[in-house]
């Protein structure tokens, strides 16, 4: 599974070097070669009404930091076969491609879009993005109780502002499971606009796993809940499944979901 007002904050060496150290832990912890995973997702606004959907989500690790992953919505069917392939770079912009049935094929996201909504829920094209630890100074403030636990406190300031929509993430390391477990998004303000939180987390083919995550906007009031309902790591996943291809023709990847 990123970030001007002016950041009021000393960047000493040690604190910056530390957050980088940090960062790069979480950055490069074993997620596997390649996953299949099974997820529902829950729409919740503040009125308290809800829609739930389900959807897929493989993820294939390359050479060089890159990464590619292609999600597919299964129900309900008003947005069943829609898509979203993501190929990660790690010295150059991201690509990204939405396939929509009713259009009967894909379009790339533009730059200009990454802050916008995927499919009405609480995530941005760039929250589905990979975002490698250089793209941005990572400076340590410490540690923070939260919940009963300890987790170590890093401020994420991109290093160019034109490359994230947000302004910063201040984010709650669990050094144990080195994952984000807390992360606040802010745009521009004192006060964040979106925090995304980790309320629960299991050891799956010895790799720990977030398996319920919740992204509030702290604006609307509106939440997106992500529930993990299977995975599995390691399995074989061709390149081809993440082509455009494969984006705009769902029956190339049934055959996958059987690992599950």
């Amino acid at each position: 599974m990123k970030i001007l007002i002016a950041i009021l904050f000393t960047f000493n060496t040690y604190a910056s070097d530390k957050g980088t150290e940090i960062a790069s832990k979480v950055y490069n912890r074993d997620n596997g070669r390649t996953q299949i995973s099974f997820i529902e997702m829950t729409l919740q606004d503040k009125s308290g009404s809800k829609q739930v959907r389900e959807l897929y989500n493989y993820t294939l690790e390359g050479k060089k930091g890159e990464a590619k992953t292609l999600i597919r919505f299964t129900k309900p069917a008003d947005i069943s076969n829609t898509g979203l392939l993501t190929h990660n770079y790690r010295n150059k912009e991201n690509d990204q491609w939405i396939f929509l049935p009713a259009l009967k094929r894909s379009r790339r996201i533009s730059s200009s879009r990454k802050g916008g909504s995927f499919v009405g829920s609480d995530y941005y094209y760039e929250d589905l993005e990979d975002r490698p630890v250089e793209k941005d100074k990572h400076v340590h403030k410490g540690q923070k109780k939260w919940k009963g636990n300890t987790y170590e406190l890093i401020v994420s300031v991109p290093v160019d502002k034109d490359n994230s929509v947000y302004t910063k993430r201040v984010s709650y390391v669990d050094m144990e499971k080195l994952i984000y477990s807390r992360i606040a998004f802010y745009q521009k303000k004192k006060k964040p606009v979106k925090l995304l939180e980790v309320l629960e987390t299991k050891k799956i083919d010895g790799i720990w796993t977030p398996t319920k995550v919740v992204m509030k906007d702290l604006q609307s009031g509106h939440i997106t809940q992500l529930h993990l309902q299977k995975v599995k790591y390691n399995s074989k996943l061709p390149e081809t499944l993440f082509s455009k291809r494969a984006l705009e023709d769902p029956t190339m990847e049934l055959r996958y979901r059987k690992a599950l």
